[in-house]
């Protein structure tokens, strides 16, 4: 493990999944769970463990861009296919992924078995939505924005290299706005900008090809969004709050029973380890809020041990002025306001780039 230099940016992820395990016993002293619950527990601790040491991994220019072109190549395969499970709603695709063997698994592994990509939003019946291949809409939509950034920076600044990914950037905008992720979006937005504005201020944009392949994407993004919806930018936007609209309430409800149970901890510096079901809601209890869902798990001492990693990680990134990894750790950390990210996606991955120096000119010299 000589690649391996741990850090505080790594051990602070290392201690937030310690503390959720050891707080373990204390939920089941105070839920009645089953099995499931218990391996679904330690299996979330376990991802903020392995995303300790794929933080502190120093990989190689090589390493770098295979990781890189593997993430885009996944979120690529998930496009193509709500793509295709669009055209053929509603009729099912026909590729059931060990559908009998995963549903004996219990109700979080028969999730990922679904064959039905796209489906009618639950909160209305009427709206088009897709899990992708994460079983879960807001996970797909992260996955893909990541995905998203990655291709933009790693893309050689000419026109032809725009107009040979044209169909990539299609692929990854669909799932973003099929996902119907209020969230997915607001993320995205909000940390390319941070992105661009520091990047300015730093005098880092003088090439005019740069801002012309931004302009030329951004294009892309708004022509793709009006299209597929049938009407103006504005209508869109509309449209999705409009079919998202019992969200709010839906989350509200699951806060509110997260912070009552936290209140009522004997032991607030530790918590209860698992995630049970909550009566009338719609998800267990603690989910939907990285931080909420943190304290919930692995009491205070957990939620500070993520603030470490989001504060150090944040100090790093500016100091070494790597804003592709800005961009990205400003996308997650906002997306985790409102997400899990210790669920059952490919997020974490992302984590293995941000933190690589002279992460973009490894990707352009190695992408065409």
């Amino acid at each position: 493990m000589r690649n391996c230099r741990p850090n505080v940016i790594s051990n602070s992820l290392l201690f937030v999944g310690v503390f959720e395990i050891i707080s373990i016993p204390i939920g089941l002293l105070n839920f009645q769970v089953g099995l499931d619950r218990i391996l679904s527990a330690l299996v979330n601790s376990l991802i903020w463990i392995t995303s300790s040491f794929i933080v502190s991994f120093k990989y190689s220019k090589v390493q770098v861009f295979k990781l890189s072109n593997s993430l885009i190549n996944i979120g690529l395969i998930q496009g193509a296919i709500v793509v295709l499970a669009r055209f053929a709603f509603p009729s099912y695709l026909p590729i059931p992924i060990l559908s009998q063997s995963m549903q004996a698994l219990g109700s979080n592994s028969a999730a990922f078995s679904s064959n039905h990509v796209v489906y009618q939003d639950w909160l209305n019946g009427l709206t088009f939505r897709t899990h992708g291949i994460m079983a879960n809409a807001t996970w797909a939509g992260g996955f893909s924005a990541l995905a998203l950034i990655l291709l933009v920076a790693s893309q050689k600044n000419s026109v032809q290299a725009i107009l040979g990914n044209m169909y990539k950037y299609f692929l990854l905008i669909y799932v973003i706005y099929l996902s119907l992720s209020r969230s997915v979006l607001l993320a995205l937005f909000v940390s390319t900008l941070i992105g661009l504005l520091l990047k300015t201020a730093n005098g880092l944009i003088p090439d005019v090809r740069i801002a012309f392949k931004q302009i030329c994407i951004i294009i892309v993004v708004s022509f793709t969004v009006i299209t597929l919806n049938n009407g103006a930018l504005s209508q869109t936007f509309d449209s999705i709050n409009q079919s998202r609209s019992g969200s709010l309430e839906t989350r509200s409800d699951i806060y509110r029973v997260t912070t009552q149970l936290v209140s009522e901890h004997p032991f607030p510096a530790i918590g209860y380890g698992i995630k049970p079901s909550g009566e009338g809601l719609v998800a267990s209890i603690a989910t939907h809020s990285t931080p909420l869902g943190i304290l919930f798990k692995g009491g205070f001492c957990g939620l500070v041990a993520y603030l470490c990693f989001l504060g150090f990680g944040l100090k790093e990134l500016i100091l070494t002025k790597n804003y592709l990894g800005l961009v990205m750790f400003n996308f997650i950390i906002l997306w985790s306001v409102l997400e899990d990210f210790d669920g059952g996606h490919l997020i974490p991955l992302f984590l293995g780039l941000i933190f690589q120096p002279k992460l973009v000119e490894n990707l352009r010299n190695n992408f065409t």
